[in-house]
């Protein structure tokens, strides 16, 4: 599969990132301090602001399957969440198998995302693990995804295993070993997914051969290829792999510190990320950002804030 390798200079990549957190250590230690909060004003529009005065209520975040919402204006009046959502610049979704109601994105979309007219919206969307969901709705909810792209830009992001599932169920594998019902559920599946996509036997007979063939990061960078999104993330070992239309790129990160291991990694990645985003980084500088927070996120919590973040990327050594 053809796929064009992006290399930076991560040294200077490094150095960079910490240059720009010194200079911009105010607000980014204002974000730092709300890693976990739901919702929060953009502290670079906003230096000092914390509260948002018209919050969006939380259970209207968690019935849309929001994570967190970060405000781009304050102190304007708004009548109901609608209005609230349209102040929004990022909006991170929450897992999706973990949402009671599976349809709870495609009603955010019509209801209250595409009504707003807004096209610079940053979307950042988790599915969790698939293995149990059905193969219809995983199809459906990609597609729901792809329509966000309409809206701004769009991030998927996984960890390996969860990648790794989310092609099995959408290539008719089993995910687990050793479970020949499940394999032949997940057969079944497909056999009749495959014929609602018109597809044949002798597509089966050729994913077969996919199957044994592609490494990992094949897998992917197919799964890339079938989305209509601008970014997939998949986060294995401290390792971090980005695909873009512009190509692929490949990030070794330090062990982390603070912590026993990486728990919850996905999540404190998207929490690095999202700091890249505030600061208009470019995606790999972002991913870099995603890295280095998940791995100092032990040291982080505490209150520590920017002066540390600054330390553990000065402290990074390139293993790439």
């Amino acid at each position: 599969m053809y796929r064009t390798a992006i290399r930076p200079d991560i040294t200077s990549v490094l150095g960079e990132l910490a240059g720009t957190i010194q200079e911009q250590s105010v607000p980014v230690e204002q974000y730092l301090r709300q890693l976990r909060a739901h919702q929060m004003v953009n502290p670079f529009r906003h230096p000092g602001a914390i509260r948002i005065a018209d919050a969006i209520p939380e259970e209207f975040l968690g019935n849309k399957g929001i994570r967190r919402v970060i405000v781009d204006e304050v102190g304007v009046a708004a009548e109901d969440a609608s209005g609230i959502l349209g102040r929004c610049s990022l909006v991170e979704l929450a897992d999706w198998t973990e949402l009671v109601d599976n349809g709870a994105w495609d009603k955010l979309y019509s209801t209250w995302i595409k009504p707003l007219g807004k096209r610079d919206f940053q979307f950042i969307f988790h599915l969790g693990d698939v293995a149990y969901k059905p193969v219809f709705g995983i199809d459906e909810v990609l597609d729901i995804i792809g329509d966000y792209s309409s809206r701004g830009r769009v991030t998927l992001m996984l960890d390996g295993h969860e990648a790794d599932t989310l092609w099995c169920r959408l290539n008719g594998r089993n995910p687990g070993a050793g479970d020949s019902g499940a394999t032949a559920r997940v057969s079944s599946e497909w056999a009749s997914f495959a014929a609602a996509r018109g597809l044949t036997a002798r597509d089966s007979g050729a994913r077969d051969v996919v199957v044994r063939d592609c490494t990992p990061q094949d897998r992917w960078l197919s799964l890339f290829n079938t989305m209509s999104i601008d970014f997939l993330i998949v986060l294995q070992a401290g390792h971090a792999v980005q695909f873009s239309r512009e190509g692929q790129f490949n990030l070794n990160g330090p062990p982390p510190v603070g912590i026993g291991g990486v728990i919850n990694g996905r999540i404190r990645f998207s929490a690095g990320y999202q700091l890249g985003l505030l600061l208009r980084l470019d995606p790999q500088h972002c991913c870099v950002l995603g890295m280095a927070v998940a791995g100092a996120y032990g040291k982080l919590a505490s209150g520590s804030g920017a002066e540390l973040l600054v330390e553990y990327l000065r402290n990074w050594i390139p293993i790439n």
